[in-house]
């Protein structure tokens, strides 16, 4: 018991440390594929140091419940892709080690343990082996009716291979949950639903799923060396444009090995750290793949004379000396080309920047542009090797799995987010306030798209791929296989809708 109240303590303390602010969010006014408003605080201040913002006007209304130390099951990657814990970090924490935010998770999992009567366990899989273990093992279980797991923590595309395949439960049918509730991520809520079933989920009890944000980072150095000027007050003032990245980009191509040609140990203007951020020029010009009718039925949505210009645009700087590109985010040549100071920008995901902490020169982080002056919102999709949940077929207690996944989703927000935010993103690896401010502005306009998780029709990557095989026509590409991806979409919205 004493354990249990310094945990207590400790968690109060970490809500005074690490408090921040917040916009609510109302599900109800969200569109598909949508950004996501309010859930990202402001870096902490003197007068916000002893606040929580009014986070817990959120708190559910839950009925007291002791599950007499149910053992809650959670099935999860490891992390061994990884140089930290991106998988498991947010999920369980066995000790209290002294580093902030993995107190503040092993603080929340005691609380409410304590609550009610349960113990949070976790089994993982090594990743680099196959991603796809845990859904398998999951499957299994469910097909032999064997109750073994109670959540998934599961890749998102090959989450949405299972849910196809009718072994998780309908987050709709749960008890005490309330997806209107700004821990409850909404753009995920829309777009991975189809009519009334929603098989795959995302709460801040995930959070880490943030890493997998992609984003943009500049080298403060090289940025002075070439003239660049002010591009945090370009956002503020809304220039921060398609063009005038690229033609910044553009104006750095240098030779500085003297061999004739350019290569990794050069300087660039935009080094590609993984070609499927490429994809995500497509969701920063306000452009999706699927929309949502009425009945809430995705259909294809991509073609038009904006998603051909973008597509000419995002091709011919892809393909220019000022660009290098290596094809994997998870690659460590990543952080050290950019590191060393080999490019101007590079376009990434947030959790890289856990990487670049060793880095010489001071770097700064942005949001991709916008594809022109007149529009209104940024956009950054989240990469599908981020974790979203599901909960098996198996699960023998809808209302035990609400309560569980509604009171650790809510304290996950209030206790453990402003840590993540604050403490290891705002001031921990990143260098300067700004970045901090960036850093909101692209987690409050995260995409999530249905037909990215169901590409087997080839609509979402071909924005990337058409580039990286040097096919400089998108508009061909899409009527030669539109009726194919048509039907393969009607195919996974019939057997989604099925679960």
């Amino acid at each position: 018991m004493k354990k249990r109240t310094l945990c207590l303590m400790l968690a109060a303390l970490l809500l005074l440390l690490a408090s921040c602010s917040e916009s609510k969010t109302n599900a109800e006014e969200e569109t598909t594929p949508s950004a996501v408003s309010g859930g990202i605080p402001v870096e902490q201040t003197e007068e916000t140091e002893e606040t929580t913002d009014g986070r817990e006007m959120y708190a559910p209304e839950l009925p007291e419940r002791n599950y007499d130390g149910y053992t809650f099951r959670i099935m999860s990657r490891d992390d061994s892709m990884h140089s930290y814990p991106v998988h498991t970090r947010d999920l369980i924490a066995e000790e209290q080690t002294g580093e902030a935010l993995h107190d503040a998770v092993f603080a929340r999992n005691a609380k409410i343990e304590d609550q009610l009567g349960i113990k949070i366990t976790i089994f993982t899989e090594n990743e680099t082996v196959s991603e796809t273990t845990p859904n398998n093992l999951v499957e299994a279980s469910v097909m032999a009716d064997s109750d073994e797991y109670d959540m998934l923590a599961t890749h998102m595309i090959y989450g949405a291979n299972s849910a196809v395949k009718h072994v998780f439960l309908n987050f709709r049918d749960l008890e005490y949950t309330d997806y209107s509730k700004p821990y409850w991520n909404p753009s995920a809520q829309k777009a991975f639903s189809v009519g009334d079933n929603n098989y795959l989920a995302l709460s801040d009890f995930c959070f880490s799923s943030a890493d997998n944000t992609h984003c943009m980072v500049f080298n403060k150095k090289l940025a002075e060396d070439f003239g660049v000027g002010d591009l945090y007050g370009m956002i503020r003032e809304g220039t921060w444009t398609n063009d005038a990245f690229s033609t910044l980009a553009e104006s750095v191509a240098v030779d500085a090995n003297g061999d004739g040609k350019m290569g990794e140990d050069d300087v660039f203007g935009y080094f590609i750290g993984g070609t499927s951020g490429l994809i995500n020029f497509l969701f920063a010009a306000d452009l999706h793949v699927t929309a949502k009718d009425e009945d809430n039925i995705p259909y294809l949505d991509l073609m038009s004379e904006r998603t051909v210009s973008v597509f000419e645009w995002a091709y011919k700087l892809a393909h220019s000396d000022c660009s290098y590109t290596v094809s994997s985010w998870v690659s460590q040549d990543v952080p050290r080309i950019f590191g060393a100071d080999h490019a101007l920008f590079m376009t990434t995901q947030v959790g890289v920047i856990e990487d670049l902490r060793e880095m010489e020169a001071d770097f700064g982080v942005l949001p991709y542009p916008k594809w022109d002056e007149q529009q209104q919102n940024y956009g950054h999709y989240v990469d599908g090797h981020a974790t979203l949940m599901a909960i098996p077929k198996t699960c023998r207690d809808l209302e035990r799995e609400g309560i569980f996944l509604e009171a650790i989703s809510y304290e996950s927000y209030l206790s453990c987010l402003p840590v993540y935010y604050d403490v290891l993103m705002t001031k921990k690896n990143v260098r300067d306030e700004q970045s901090g401010e960036m850093l909101e502005l692209v987690y409050n306009s995260r995409v999530f798209d249905f037909a990215y998780v169901y590409d087997n029709f080839g609509m979402s990557f071909c924005f990337s791929n058409l580039i990286t095989s040097n096919n400089e026509d998108i508009a061909s590409y899409y009527k030669k296989n539109e009726k194919v991806a048509n039907k393969m979409l009607e195919k996974n919205i019939k057997a989604y809708g099925e679960g």
